[in-house]
């Protein structure tokens, strides 16, 4: 069943404590509003609960656009949210890309709003590489894969940027993280690549797979913005096909 009452106390949360890396005229924070694809991205993942339990319907999230979508910053606000919105105790989540630089890449959108939030400040403690609510034993991090890093992680929310760059063990080893965890979810973020042996590209089939009802998976959560195999990528008309924030943080002029 669809809880509209969770996704409305998630957009509240954005609004009244998350801000944009950007200023308004008067040189203050903008307040992070999601935009329309986004709410209903973010709002499926937490609006969306099993009837038998009420837990969260979907574990698995492959989100799949443009350049230039809002897809980072977002992530990175939803794993604040997840940190603090969702009320837990205990709970680790997780930034990852293919190299320390792409994790800590989504994980500063996420520590610079914390940053300029005074309520977020008073409850968090907020450093480079970890963000902390010391009084739930939580937090939210950047994680690589080297070594054996990504082993024995108890995830609550895996948050994977450029899913087409990063190499297969990282969404293995995620899924295996939430397998004990309550409402864990992992969220994948990538444009489409052009690697068709990747696991983003596995991934992409899967999820046509799914939206078109071949195959049958109520877990996984799956939104792909691309032109069809017929469309000419060079007609402006197609641009919105693959770009769904068009016109508000990627320009048209920007595309030709």
């Amino acid at each position: 069943h669809f809880d509209p009452g969770e996704v409305a106390e998630l957009l509240e949360f954005f609004k009244d404590y998350l801000t944009l890396d950007d200023v308004d005229e008067h040189d203050q924070p903008i307040a992070f509003t999601l935009v329309r694809w986004m709410q209903f991205c973010l709002g499926s993942l937490v609006g969306w609960k099993r009837a038998k339990n009420g837990h969260l319907r979907f574990v698995e999230a492959y989100l799949e656009t443009g350049k230039g979508s809002t897809k980072t910053p977002a992530a990175a606000a939803y794993g604040i949210y997840r940190l603090v919105g969702t009320n837990r105790t205990n709970v680790e989540n997780y930034s990852l890309g293919v190299n320390a630089d792409q994790a800590n890449y989504l994980y500063g959108f996420a520590k610079r709003m914390c940053e300029r939030s005074e309520d977020l400040r008073d409850l968090l403690n907020v450093g480079e590489y970890n963000t902390a609510w010391v009084a739930r034993n939580s937090f939210f991090r950047p994680l690589t894969s080297e070594g054996r890093s990504l082993d024995n992680k108890r995830v609550f929310t895996a948050l994977i940027d450029e899913l087409h760059e990063v190499p297969a063990i990282i969404p293995e080893k995620m899924r295996l993280g939430i397998k004990t965890q309550v409402d864990g979810q992992v969220e994948k973020i990538t444009n489409a690549g052009h690697d068709k042996t990747s696991v983003c590209w596995v991934k992409h089939d899967y999820g046509i797979k799914v939206l078109e009802g071949t195959v049958v998976d109520e877990t996984i959560f799956g939104i792909i913005f691309t032109l069809d195999e017929t469309d000419d990528w060079t007609d402006p008309e197609n641009l919105a096909k693959a770009n769904p924030n068009l016109g508000v943080s990627v320009s048209r002029e920007y595309l030709l």
